[in-house]
């Protein structure tokens, strides 16, 4: 079993440090509990975002150049 946990508690919820940490380690104590493999990631990694700057990300339509390119990794 390998747990992928994606983390989204400042970017979604507005979380603060403690209360990320203290989630992160929850996952983390779970899966060593059971011997699970897992990986954690911050969802501003997923889509590039400095979790620093407050930024809107619409990701509904894609522009031309970015659609092809999606198209093309499906192949």
């Amino acid at each position: 079993m390998h747990v992928l946990f994606i983390e989204e508690g400042s970017a979604v919820y507005s979380h603060d440090p403690e209360t990320r940490a203290k989630n992160i380690n929850f996952i983390r104590e779970i899966c060593e509990r059971y011997s699970f493999t897992y990986t954690i990631v911050p969802i501003e990694r997923i889509f590039d975002i400095d979790s620093a700057v407050d930024t809107f990300l619409d990701m509904r339509i894609a522009d031309p150049e970015t659609a092809l390119k999606i198209e093309e990794e499906k192949k």
